[in-house]
């Protein structure tokens, strides 16, 4: 994470969740979102991240048949070999245009650093993958770090006449600098997620933190990335550029006057935390219940919109305040709607 989100972090508290978390454990925290900010785009936006980084692997893929996460398969080999270092890694399964099957594992090294055993990493997954599920996998790269000399992507080995060659797709964000013109043209929503981790790194106070998260805003409104993507996408924008609570609401306020009439962003992440807290505190005047179940209305509408409220009338016959409250904490977390639902109703 860079060094003025950082401090910004250390300056501020946290009161989104059932206490507040001090300036100690609150940098920790939002590097855990920045990781959960890649692992839900990724999930909820695979087409359009291959698309707009791999595009030869995006156009082999049959994307009629929605690709499968195989998210417990990688964990039954990696589980107990976490080193430390800050990444994310998705395996999904998916149907090529010739109707073969394709395991492609998606590796992203969240503020990473220049790494001597890279390569080998990248091919110690790769085998160990196949030799588990006897299933070739693709593997790809997208590397967040500043180190320019930093080119990964080939892992040779020569021993006794014996060589291991192993090569890889790399993108590394820190390319798209000399691209800007490019980013600003595309209309691929991915373009706002270079854009952000570009600008983050420069904001170096809240004032330029405020102003680049609210261009980045206006992008995804002009370009009409559609409401999905609007909503996907500022999550992510909010989770890399992190502003005090005060100005989160000035944000908010600001973007809500310049998009008047042309479809109100649904406001996730500390909005939508901080709402579903308000509705909680709100709700206690009423009853414990009462409260718990407002919250769970605000999570829903603010997370899902109307797919979300229909799940209202199952959350009317809840009484259980311990599950009620589970399903608050869920929401928080940013569960996706399938996992909320089994909660609300696990029939």
């Amino acid at each position: 994470m860079d060094q003025c989100c950082q401090r910004t972090l250390a300056e501020t508290h946290f009161t989104g969740s059932h206490h507040t978390v001090c300036a100690q454990g609150w940098e920790a925290i939002a590097m855990q979102e920045q990781d959960s900010a890649w692992k839900e785009i990724l999930e909820e936006c695979f087409e359009a991240f291959l698309e707009f980084f791999f595009p030869e692997m995006h156009d082999q893929i049959d994307w009629k048949v929605k690709p499968e996460w195989l998210d417990k398969e990688f964990q039954a080999i990696f589980r107990d070999q976490e080193d430390g270092r800050r990444h994310v890694d998705k395996l999904a399964k998916a149907l090529l245009l010739d109707g073969r099957e394709e395991w492609v594992l998606i590796h992203v090294e969240v503020q990473g650093q220049s790494e001597a055993e890279f390569n080998f990493r990248m091919l110690r997954y790769n085998f160990l993958i196949e030799m588990r599920y006897q299933k070739e996998v693709v593997s790809l790269a997208v590397l967040t770090d500043e180190a320019k000399n930093f080119r990964p992507g080939l892992y040779l080995k020569r021993k006794h006449g014996v060589v291991h060659l192993f090569r890889f797709p790399v993108v590394k964000l820190l390319d798209y600098e000399s691209r800007r013109a490019e980013l600003e043209a595309s209309l691929n929503p991915f373009s706002v997620v270079v854009l952000a981790h570009m600008d983050s790194r420069k904001a170096a106070s809240d004032g330029d933190r405020f102003e680049v998260k609210f261009q980045l805003a206006r992008r995804l409104y002009e370009k009409g990335f559609g409401w999905d993507n609007i909503r996907r996408f500022y999550r992510f924008i909010d989770w890399i550029l992190q502003l005090p609570e005060d100005l989160e609401f000035q944000l908010l306020d600001k973007i809500e006057t310049e998009f008047h009439g042309k479809n109100a962003m649904p406001y996730l992440a500390k909005f939508e935390r901080i709402a579903m807290e308000r509705g909680r505190e709100e709700g206690k005047l009423e009853g414990r219940e009462e409260g718990l179940r407002e919250a769970v209305r605000l999570g829903l509408k603010l997370r899902f919109g109307q797919e979300g409220l229909s799940l209202l009338p199952a959350v009317k016959a809840i009484t259980d305040v311990g599950r009620l409250s589970s399903i608050v904490d869920a929401l928080e977390r940013g569960e996706r709607l399938q996992d909320v639902q089994a909660l609300i109703d696990p029939r």
